[in-house]
């Protein structure tokens, strides 16, 4: 099934115990990782604890498919529900999927399926849309409204509040990335040192997008996080920086 909106948001937070798994996909990168992490807190609290959650990649599961099946049978160490985490799936992966939920046990583990920026012809994206045991969730960026209620949310929840100049421009800086827009955020949450936000405290702080694309590429690079590196690459070009 497809879940959107007000739907989607619901799910994250709370699985429901008819879905078996779930596709997560869609070109805004930062909102994947945010409704990945979510769900897999949903699931079983704390998705690194080895006991109840597990991680493979698409690459791995296509030389060794029935090792998903595996893990979704197995039990987890202590009671409780299991996680099962699929990285970097593609429409590669799409025929495993169909197989495994044709037949998928709500009594097992939940797996949670990461995939990129699938098109809507995806045959990966039409065997979760079509399982009555799954759910297909599509990550878009974010509109105006959208920024401006993200970007309230992450300020209030470090006790700040920005000012009507200041989240104007906050919005017309940073735009839609996710990503983006919680780093330039974190710096500003140390720049201010009352609760009240001013569009001073932002042009002091917070560059605009081509400047913080450019930031996030040197970082990666020096960090040697190549697979970051490259995310923000494609970024800083998408906001007119010359290759």
């Amino acid at each position: 099934m497809v879940l959107t909106g007000a739907k989607a948001d619901a799910f994250v937070r709370k699985p429901g115990p008819d879905v078996a798994a779930a596709l997560v996909f869609g070109p805004d990168r930062g909102l994947v990782r945010e409704r990945m992490a979510a769900i897999g807190r949903a699931v079983v609290g704390d998705a690194a604890d080895p006991f109840r959650a597990v991680e493979l990649s698409a690459a791995a599961l296509k030389t060794d498919p029935a090792r998903l099946f595996d893990e979704a049978a197995s039990l987890a160490f202590g009671g409780g529900r299991r996680l099962v985490i699929v990285r970097e799936a593609g429409d590669g992966a799409a025929e495993l999927f169909a197989r495994f939920l044709a037949d998928a046990r709500l009594d097992g583990a939940f797996v949670l399926v990461e995939g990129g920026d699938l098109p809507k012809r995806s045959s990966l994206r039409a065997a979760f849309e079509a399982a009555r045991k799954a759910a297909a969730i599509a990550c878009y960026p974010d509109d105006e409204r959208g920024c401006r209620a993200l970007i309230g949310e992450i300020l209030r929840e470090r006790g700040l509040a920005a000012d009507a100049d200041a989240l104007d421009l906050l919005v017309a800086r940073l735009g839609p990335d996710r990503d983006l827009v919680r780093g330039e955020l974190a710096k500003l949450v140390l720049y201010c040192e009352g609760p009240n936000v001013s569009a001073d405290d932002v042009l002091a702080v917070v560059g605009d997008g081509a400047e913080a694309s450019l930031e996030a590429v040197a970082f990666a690079a020096c960090d040697g996080d190549y697979a970051v590196l490259d995310r923000a690459w494609v970024r800083a070009v998408g906001d007119g920086l010359a290759p």
